[in-house]
């Protein structure tokens, strides 16, 4: 079962790592100071989520690969409702 639980993290891991990279290679050149600080954030707070993930999924426990599942689900949800709303 955790072999099942850590593989469906990873894909999720790897699934936000190819939403950050698609964040920064698309950067909008054409907001004003404060978009472009806004974008600039969240991003940075997406690496740092992503760090998060990896991190969480290379530690040997179990709660560790669990909590890594249930974030991951939970990036999957928000940007489901982002783009729908």
């Amino acid at each position: 079962m955790m072999k099942l639980i850590s593989l469906i993290s990873w894909a999720l891991t790897s699934g936000w790592s190819a939403c950050m990279v698609y964040a920064l290679m698309n950067r909008s050149r054409y907001n004003d100071a404060g978009g472009r600080d806004q974008e600039t954030a969240l991003i940075g707070l997406g690496v740092f989520v992503l760090v998060v993930l990896i991190v969480l999924n290379l530690l040997p426990y179990s709660w560790a690969k669990i909590c890594a599942l249930v974030i991951g689900i939970l990036l999957l949800l928000l940007v489901y409702y982002i783009q729908t709303h």
